[in-house]
């Protein structure tokens, strides 16, 4: 009865799944080892392993909504922050694509929650907040980009400082902020024209 039906389904999963594997690391397919992944996550849907192959894949290939199916499915199953964060940083990159500008906010927004210092939801989350006019909160989210800096990158912090700086003065008004973001952008390339 109902141990055998468990075993089926069990064996049919380990089937797909296994046949998932073979298909993208050995015969690099991944049109066919999608559809297997998918077709273990239709027999089990708790196989987080296969579910985020399904994502994987999905996300490299531009499947939007197969990937928005996965990552609906995994946002319940998964426990360690890491995969949390990873969730959330693409999910907020597949919502902005997609045009769900707000879900992709909150994506963001819960990637900064999982980790104060993951630097590129502040910069995702600033350049989409600009896009959406929210300037206040633009400025904001790009402070936070410099601050969560694991590695000081002079090339990313002078684009900061120049996106800052266009925000403050064209969009708010606030002249003197922006100047001084102008400044630190001068000490780290003195030698850039544009900037005097």
């Amino acid at each position: 009865g109902r141990a055998a039906v468990h075993a089926d389904t069990a064996e049919a999963n380990a089937y797909y799944a296994e046949a998932g594997q073979v298909l993208e690391r050995y015969l690099q397919n991944e049109e066919a080892a999608l559809a297997a992944y998918s077709k273990a996550t239709k027999v089990d849907p708790t196989d987080r392993i296969s579910l985020r192959r399904v994502a994987a894949i999905s996300f490299r290939r531009g499947l939007w909504r197969e990937y928005l199916e996965a990552w609906q499915r995994l946002q319940e199953l998964e426990t360690s922050i890491a995969r949390k964060l990873q969730l959330a940083w693409q999910g907020g990159q597949v919502f902005e694509r997609v045009g769900r500008l707000r879900e992709a906010q909150d994506q963001f927004e819960r990637a900064i929650q999982l980790d104060l210092a993951h630097f590129p939801s502040y910069q995702a989350l600033g350049t989409l907040l600009g896009k959406m006019g929210e300037w206040n909160r633009a400025v904001s989210a790009y402070e936070g980009a410099l601050r969560a800096m694991a590695i000081r990158d002079d090339v990313l912090a002078f684009d900061l400082h120049l996106r800052l700086a266009s925000l403050l003065a064209d969009r708010l008004g606030r002249t003197s902020e922006a100047i001084t973001h102008i400044e630190a952008a001068q000490k780290l390339r003195p030698e850039e024209e544009s900037l005097r």
